[in-house]
């Protein structure tokens, strides 16, 4: 029998610990975004005789993984343990133990044993304990930030926050966060696609375990907005992808409606509630200020130009008719989004994998850039936090060069990038959206984050592409 053991020291009592780790979002957020593992059925309990089916890719192989908790013992323990899947054997215990005051310490205590045991442990236990070590330093890591950020916020849990865009990269995040915080997450979700639509509202239908759906088609309004009424925020992160396909005039006109139009209907209907939110934070992005070339950015800045920044403009002023009843609104100023899962990042973990990166251009444009916890945490400060109010740039403090960015990630890959991007061939390939999104230069900084301490999980570039790549 093999074992392996970890701990980490936690910013709170073990009964918040604990609590964490109940709530039916937990699971999702602590695997690690290079894991190919999604979550196929989950009971969304750790209590006795609770299941969870995990879907996994490795090798190039598929393979489920069911396991089943036992041992339930509030605040101090729970297990799970493999009912089947690859291993012969598998058992996670997770003991909860008390420290000083608002300090207690999580310990994740694993026995295991491989198929095949007497011919394989010699050959693989090694390399699967340092894939251990791996994971569980990003759970902990994970973990810690979350209960320090819930710390920081020092929100009361029970928060009623509605979502649109809860499906897209950081509105994944946002809403598995506020869930592990002890907030109720009301998902707005799009209607066009009925069965997937029909399927989520089924599953969702039980707000103890996966919270609320409200139906909402961008372009005609919400199902019934009456169910979100009094809400204590709205974070509204749906929009169409910029960058999913090459720019033409009926493409743009889809973007300024999925951004622009929808935004100015929700606001309008949100509006004429009873009790509208008392705070609705929107995504915008730092397209606003368009090409800056080396002058540092702030919130003060004055908008640029080109299509971005006409668009980002347009979005903000979107939320008008919230800011006319009193709802306190915000602006999060989204530079690049880094994660391994999908994104950009993704995109050119394709060609640098290779050993195909490269430069873009003359790589002297600045890139601002942000990690994903760290966007979705800013998102939720302004959802709950007293003092947010106006346009906050979302970035990290460290922008880069293009060229820096391209040395950074080789070196974290382990590649090199001998393979630069002409503008030329670049602008041939992909027209328009080459200049204000790849070779626009904008050296943006979080002013107003800075000023309020905020816990920013990333203090650099080569930190944040470690984290989210398991390196």
């Amino acid at each position: 029998m093999q074992k392996f053991e970890r701990s980490v020291g936690l910013p709170c009592d073990r009964e918040l610990a604990f609590r964490y780790h109940e709530q039916p979002q937990a699971l999702a957020r602590l695997i690690p975004p290079w894991q190919s593992i999604t979550v196929a059925s989950d009971d969304r309990s750790i209590r006795e005789g609770g299941r969870k089916l995990l879907q996994m890719k490795a090798l190039g192989l598929r393979f489920n993984w069911e396991a089943i908790h036992e041992g339930y013992l509030y605040p101090s323990e729970f297990v799970d343990r493999q009912r089947s899947g690859p291993l012969r054997y598998w058992l996670h215990r997770h003991r909860f133990e008390a420290e000083a005051r608002d300090r207690s310490r999580l310990l994740d205590s694993i026995q295991f044993e491989l198929p095949f045991h007497r011919i394989s442990e010699p050959f693989l236990a090694k390399s699967v304990k340092r894939e251990l070590e791996r994971v569980f330093r990003y759970r902990h890591d994970v973990l810690l930030k979350d209960l320090e950020l819930n710390q920081w916020l020092q929100a009361t849990p029970g928060k009623r926050i509605a979502v649109t865009g809860s499906s897209g990269l950081v509105g994944k995040s946002v809403c598995s966060l506020l869930n592990c915080l002890g907030h109720e997450v009301i998902r707005i979700r799009r209607t066009q696609d009925e069965a997937t639509y029909k399927r989520s509202k089924s599953l969702d239908s039980n707000p103890d375990r996966w919270g609320k759906v409200v139906g909402w088609d961008p372009l005609k309004g919400l199902e019934d907005p009456r169910q979100l009424e009094g809400l204590d925020a709205c974070i509204h992160l749906a929009g169409k992808n910029i960058a999913s396909r090459r720019w033409n005039p009926k493409f743009k006109e889809d973007l300024f409606r999925s951004r622009v139009e929808a935004t100015e209907l929700l606001t309008t209907e949100l509006s004429r509630l009873n009790q509208p939110p008392k705070v609705f934070v929107s995504a915008s992005a730092i397209g606003l200020y368009g090409d800056c070339g080396n002058e540092t950015v702030a919130e003060n800045h004055q908008r640029g130009e080109g299509f971005l920044a006409d668009l980002a403009s347009a979005w903000e002023g979107a939320s008008q008719p919230l800011t006319k009843v009193g709802t306190k609104v915000c602006h999060a100023r989204l530079a690049m989004v880094l994660s391994s899962k999908e994104g950009p990042l993704r995109k050119m973990l394709s060609l640098f994998n290779w050993g195909l990166g490269g430069t873009i251009g003359n790589g002297k444009q600045w890139w601002s850039w942000v990690g994903l916890e760290d966007a979705a945490s800013a998102f939720i400060w302004m959802a709950i936090g007293s003092s947010a109010s106006g346009a906050y740039n979302v970035v990290s403090p460290q922008p880069v060069t293009n060229k820096e960015f391209t040395k950074v990630l080789s070196r974290v890959v382990r590649r090199p990038a001998f393979f630069p991007a002409p503008a030329g061939m670049l602008k041939i390939g992909l027209g328009e959206m080459v200049d204000e999104l790849l070779l626009s230069s904008c050296k943006a900084v979080p002013g107003k984050l800075l000023k309020i301490d905020f816990p920013f999980r990333f203090s650099s570039l080569e930190e944040c592409l470690k984290d989210t790549l398991g390196r």
